[in-house]
């Protein structure tokens, strides 16, 4: 219903949040803001939910509201606002983020976010949090036999492309060979239909 970040992070102060910023179905700063026809400003998530709910109606005015193709992204500027409020990251407790930063936050620098092993591609089945990668890489067996397993998967790789190129020529053989089929079995009959023809004219 809300936004799935929600529950990454949480306001700076958010009593002091100005409360024309806040959705009123979810009670917390809009996220991905939509206006109704109406004028009223609810976050995306939430007035969809409201309206799928079938409760076809605006929840401040009860305008009817047929469905959320009527809705309408609300300016830059307003998300633009939302997107520099002050968050805490949840899951390692940084503060000094902004709202829009704690996705690359979360991807590139977050501490306590579970990562794998850069020998993910190579099979390494390592997974743990982002600050004790350091300490895994240096005695990653896969890492250390990189050079021999990664020309390896590149070639399994490029195998089953191959295998799935020659599949697909197959099947398309394989319908070419069915329509031929067809049309040598319709061509075959109108010959028997002809040759009866003139086997009766001949009697």
């Amino acid at each position: 219903m809300v936004n799935n970040n929600h529950h990454k992070y949480e306001y700076v102060d958010e009593p002091s949040i100005d409360t024309e910023l806040m959705c009123s179905i979810c009670n917390k700063p809009f996220v991905e803001p939509v206006s109704t026809p109406c004028d009223h400003t609810f976050c995306s998530g939430c007035i969809t939910h409201w309206v799928e709910k079938k409760r076809k109606s605006c929840p401040i005015c009860r305008l009817q509201i047929k469905s959320s193709e009527e809705f309408t992204k609300v300016s830059r500027p307003l998300r633009n606002i939302l997107d520099r409020l002050q968050i805490k990251c949840s899951t390692c407790g940084q503060t000094g983020l902004t709202r829009d930063s704690l996705d690359d936050h979360l991807k590139k620098i977050c501490p306590k976010m579970t990562v794998s092993c850069p020998g993910a591609d190579i099979k390494c089945p390592w997974t743990g949090v982002r600050d004790e990668l350091p300490q895994h890489v240096p005695i990653c067996k896969f890492e250390s036999l990189r050079s021999l397993i990664g020309p390896l998967i590149i070639e399994n790789e490029q195998l089953n492309t191959q295998r799935e190129q020659w599949w697909t020529e197959k099947q398309k053989l394989a319908e070419q060979r069915k329509k031929q089929n067809i049309q040598i079995n319709e061509l075959t009959n109108k010959l028997s239909t002809i040759s009866e023809g003139k086997s009766i004219e001949d009697n």
